[in-house]
């Protein structure tokens, strides 16, 4: 971004990061909705053969920092450069 705004002639542009705590019940809570949205994730997540999509599911719950509760904790980060 940063780039195309100097493109632009835009001068003193600053990047800031925003982070946003992501708190989901379960894994349900954070999973299905790539499942159900619209968009690039949820088409290609969609095209996959059901022995794909498990794979890559479990694998998903694998790295998930999930807790004792079955909560899960992220931190969201948007920035640009």
């Amino acid at each position: 971004m940063k780039s195309l705004f100097e493109e632009l002639s835009l001068k003193n542009i600053e990047i800031i990061l925003l982070d946003i705590q992501a708190q989901f019940k379960d894994f349900d809570d954070y999973w299905l909705p790539f499942l159900g949205a619209q968009g690039s994730v949820s088409k290609y997540l969609l095209s996959l053969d059901e022995v794909a999509l498990n794979a890559l599911t479990a694998q998903l719950r694998k790295q998930l920092p999930i807790n004792d509760d079955g909560s899960i904790d992220l931190v969201a980060r948007a920035f640009g450069d």
